[in-house]
C-alpha cells in the first residue's frame, strides 16, 4: 500500500491509429477548444496562447514521441493539448493560474507523469481509438463550429479557498530540530482543511487522539476542547494575513494531520484517504469521528466502474458536496479535492498548492487491454456533509438568503427568499424559520415560520423556494444583526440550523434602524390647581411598555409618574398647589433583547397661577376695553393691587403674550401680529387672576 503524499493521475480515452501532432494543429485545437467548449471569457474572441511546454520523449529504438502541449492563455490560464491523435484532444485547462515550467507543483507534475506513461502505452501497443475521440478530433479540426454564446458549465468551483502544505499553513506541524523546519501539512490535512472549511462545520470537534510519531514523538489534538474559527480563515495565507487568522487555519491543519496520523516529514507528509485501505488512520474515520461528519463513505473506480464513477461524481458535486479524491502518480499515492465540472465532463480540481495550477482535467479511463489498467488506484472519499445530528436529513441552503433590504426602519416590512434542499435519506415535513441573532449568537427573536406540511413535503434531494414576509421588526435596540434559518420536523422540539454551502452562507448581516424617543412639548392651561402635559414620541425598534410624564415640585428630589394611555400623549395634571413652582419631562419605558430601558424627554418649569377670584369684585376697578377689538386692548387699573401678569392665551390654552410687573395704571397690547378669534385675557395679582374672554376682529 502506499501512502498518499498529493495529487491524481487521469485517464484518456483510446483511438485509432495514432498520428503524432505538430504545433500548429495542437494551437488550433486549443484555440478552438477554448472559443467553443468553455465559458471562459476567451471564447469572446480569438485567444491569446503561447507555448510555455512540449513534453518530449528520446526513447531508444524508438521515435520521438510527443506527449503533449501546454499553452498559456492571455492574461490567465493555460490548456493540455495531446500530442497524438490516440487520445482525446484536450487532456486539461485552467482559467485560474499560468503554467510556469519552472515551478511545477508536484502535484501536476504527478499528473503529467501519468499523461505521459498512459500515452506511451497507447502508441506502443497501438491500441485502437475509440469512435468518440476520432468525432473530438474531426470537430476541433474540421467541424464548422461557431463561437458559442453560452456554454452549460455544470458545476462552478465549490471550493474557494486556495491552500497549501507551507508556509503559515504549517505553523503548528511538528518542528525539526535539525533543520529548524516544520513539517509540511501533507496533501490528504490540506484537502480535508479545505472541506471542512467548507461547510464551516463543526464549530467544535469530538472527542480527542494522539500517537507517537518515530521522529517527532507524541502528537496528540483535543478536538472536543477546540474552536474552529472559520469565520476569520481567509482564502490563501500571506505574509500580511492576521495573527489570529493565521493560528486558526494552521490549528485546523494540524488537527487533520493528527486525526489521520499523518507521517509528517519536512518536504513531504503522508497519510491514507479511505479507510478500507488502512482503517482508523484515515480521513474518511477522521472526518467521522472527531469532526462528525456521519454520512461519509468511500469507494473505488475499479468497483463502480466507469460510468457509475462519473455518475457518482456528477451526483456528489450536483448536490454542492465537494469530493476527496485519491489518485496514484510517481512517489505514490495523491489526495485534492474535486468540487466541479464542466460541460466537457472535465472536472475541476483544487490541487491544494496555493492555487497552482487548479483548473478542469479529464477523467475518463483507459483499459488498453488485459495487461493495461490505470484505473485501480483512483479513489473517492464523499458523502461529506455537515449532518443533521438527527439522522434522518441534511437541509442545506441552496441559494443565497436574499433580502430585500440590508437596512430595515423598524416596524416596516422586509421580506427574505432563498432556497433549501432536502440532502438526506428521509422526505423531511416540519417547520423552517427565520431567526434574528444578536453578535454573540443568541437568538434574539422570532421573525417567520414556512410550514412544510403533506401538501409541500420535501423529498431527497428536492430543493424548495422560501419566502419569509415580515411585517415589522420590534421589541429589539436598533443596530446590526444576523438572520439565520433553522429547522425542525414534525412532533420534535429540537431546532437545527440549515447547513451552509460554499458561498450559500446560512447567516445574513441586517441593520435595524430607527430609536425610540421621547419630547416634552409643553405645559400649558396653567391653572392654580391643574395643567395640561403635551408629548411627543417616535417609535422605533424597542418596544415600548409604558409612557407618561414625571413631575415634582421644583423644591422637592422625587418625581412622581403619570401614565399616559395608547391613543396620545396629552395628560391633565390635578390636585397642584396654587402658585407653586413645579418641573416635568416626558418618559418612555422600552424593552429590547431582554433589557428594560427609560427614555426621558427635556425638562420644562412652569409655575401654578393663584386662586382665581370673581370677576364681579373687580369689574369696577380694571376695565379691558374695546372688547371686541381690532388694533389694541386697553387694560385700565383702578384697583389698589398691582397686576403682577399680563397674559393672553388662545382657546387650546397657548400663551402668546405676557407682560410682568405692570406699573402703570394703563396698559396697552397691540394685538396687530395675532390671529382673528377669540383669546383669554388672564390679569394675575396678589389677590388672584381675573379671566375675561376677548375677541380679536
Amino acid at each position: 500500500m502506499n501512502k498518499i503524499i498529493t495529487v491524481i493521475w487521469i485517464s484518456l480515452l483510446s483511438v485509432v491509429n495514432a498520428y503524432p501532432i505538430d504545433t500548429n494543429t495542437a494551437l488550433t485545437v486549443a484555440q478552438r477548444f477554448l472559443q467553443t467548449k468553455t465559458t471562459m471569457q476567451t471564447q469572446k474572441s480569438n485567444p491569446k496562447l503561447q507555448l510555455v511546454y512540449q513534453a518530449v520523449s528520446h526513447r531508444k529504438n524508438a521515435d520521438p514521441l510527443t506527449y503533449f502541449y501546454i499553452y498559456n492563455i492571455e492574461p490567465k490560464g493555460f490548456i493540455i493539448v495531446s500530442g497524438n491523435d490516440n487520445v482525446i484532444p484536450v487532456l486539461g485547462y485552467s482559467d485560474e493560474s499560468t503554467f510556469n515550467p519552472e515551478q511545477i507543483p508536484v502535484n501536476l507534475l504527478s499528473f503529467l507523469s501519468e499523461c505521459k506513461r498512459e500515452i506511451a502505452c497507447i502508441v506502443d501497443n497501438n491500441v485502437e481509438a475509440s469512435e468518440e475521440t476520432q468525432m473530438k478530433w474531426n470537430d476541433l479540426l474540421y467541424g464548422n463550429l461557431p463561437i458559442q454564446k453560452e456554454v452549460k458549465s455544470g458545476v462552478s468551483p465549490l471550493i474557494k479557498t486556495k491552500w497549501n502544505q507551507s508556509p503559515y499553513y504549517n505553523n503548528l506541524c511538528p518542528l525539526d530540530t535539525g533543520s529548524q523546519m516544520r513539517a509540511v501539512t501533507g496533501c490528504v490535512a490540506t484537502a480535508m482543511a479545505q472541506v471542512i472549511n467548507y461547510w464551516k462545520y463543526p464549530q467544535t470537534g469530538f472527542s480527542s487522539h494522539s500517537y507517537v510519531h518515530d521522529q517527532f514523538g507524541e502528537l496528540n489534538a483535543s478536538f472536543e476542547n477546540t474552536v474552529y474559527s472559520y469565520d476569520i480563515m481567509p482564502v490563501q495565507l500571506t505574509s500580511t494575513t492576521a495573527s489570529d487568522s493565521l493560528k486558526a487555519v494552521a490549528t485546523l491543519m494540524y488537527h487533520c494531520g493528527v486525526a489521520v496520523e499523518m507521517d509528517y516529514g519536512v518536504f513531504e507528509s503522508g497519510a491514507y484517504l479511505d479507510e478500507f485501505t488502512v482503517g482508523k488512520q484515515s480521513a474518511e474515520y477522521a472526518l467521522r469521528t472527531y469532526f462528525g461528519y456521519s454520512s461519509v463513505k468511500s469507494d473505488h473506480r475499479y468497483i463502480l466502474g466507469d460510468i457509475a464513477w462519473i455518475a457518482m461524481l456528477k451526483s456528489q458535486l450536483n448536490a454542492r458536496k465537494p469530493v476527496l479524491y485519491r489518485g496514484q502518480g510517481d512517489g505514490g499515492g495523491h489526495a485534492f479535492v474535486c468540487d466541479g465540472y464542466d460541460a466537457n465532463n472535465f472536472f475541476h480540481f483544487n490541487w491544494g498548492w496555493g492555487g497552482s495550477s487548479d483548473g478542469y482535467f479529464a477523467v475518463t479511463s483507459l483499459n488498453p487491454g488485459a495487461y493495461y489498467d490505470f484505473t485501480s488506484y483512483q479513489g473517492a472519499v464523499y458523502d461529506i456533509i455537515a449532518p443533521n445530528q438527527s439522522g434522518d436529513f441534511h437541509l442545506i441552503l441552496y441559494d443565497r438568503l436574499n433580502l430585500s433590504a440590508s437596512s430595515v426602519v423598524c416596524e416596516s416590512p422586509f421580506s427574505i427568499t432563498t432556497k433549501v434542499m432536502n440532502n438526506g435519506s428521509l422526505p423531511f415535513k416540519g417547520v423552517i424559520r427565520a431567526v434574528v441573532l444578536n453578535g454573540a449568537g443568541g437568538e434574539v427573536c422570532d421573525v417567520s415560520r414556512v410550514l412544510i406540511d403533506n401538501q409541500n413535503t420535501l423529498n431527497p434531494d428536492n430543493d424548495t423556494n422560501l419566502v419569509f414576509s415580515i411585517d415589522g421588526i420590534s421589541g429589539i435596540m436598533a443596530g446590526a444583526y444576523k438572520l439565520k434559518l433553522f429547522y425542525c420536523k414534525e412532533n420534535d422540539t429540537l431546532w437545527l440550523p440549515v447547513i451552509s454551502v460554499g458561498d450559500y452562507e446560512n447567516e445574513k448581516v441586517i441593520t435595524f434602524t430607527g430609536d425610540v424617543s421621547v419630547e416634552t412639548d409643553s405645559v400649558n392651561q396653567i391653572g392654580a390647581q391643574s395643567a395640561m402635559l403635551y408629548g411627543t414620541l417616535t417609535e422605533g425598534c424597542a418596544q415600548i411598555v409604558a409612557k407618561g410624564f414625571k413631575w415634582k415640585k421644583s423644591s422637592e428630589s422625587n418625581f412622581n409618574t403619570i401614565f399616559a394611555d395608547d391613543s396620545s400623549y396629552v395628560l391633565r395634571l390635578d390636585n397642584l398647589i396654587p402658585n407653586t413652582s413645579y418641573i416635568c419631562k416626558a418618559f418612555l419605558t422600552t424593552y429590547a433583547s431582554t433589557i428594560y430601558g427609560t427614555v426621558y424627554g427635556d425638562e420644562i418649569a412652569f409655575t401654578t397661577a393663584p386662586l382665581s377670584i370673581d370677576e364681579a369684585l373687580l369689574s369696577n376697578k380694571i376695565n379691558i376695553y374695546p372688547n371686541p377689538a381690532k388694533d389694541f386692548i386697553y387694560i385700565e387699573n383702578n384697583s389698589e393691587d398691582k397686576i403682577l401678569d399680563i397674559q393672553l392665551l388662545t382657546v387650546s390654552g397657548q400663551m402668546v403674550y405676557s407682560c410682568k410687573s405692570v406699573i402703570s395704571f394703563l396698559s396697552v397690547i397691540n394685538i396687530d401680529a395675532f390671529a382673528k378669534g377669540i383669546y383669554s385675557l388672564r390679569l394675575i395679582t396678589p389677590s388672584g387672576i381675573l379671566n375675561k374672554k376677548v375677541i380679536i376682529e
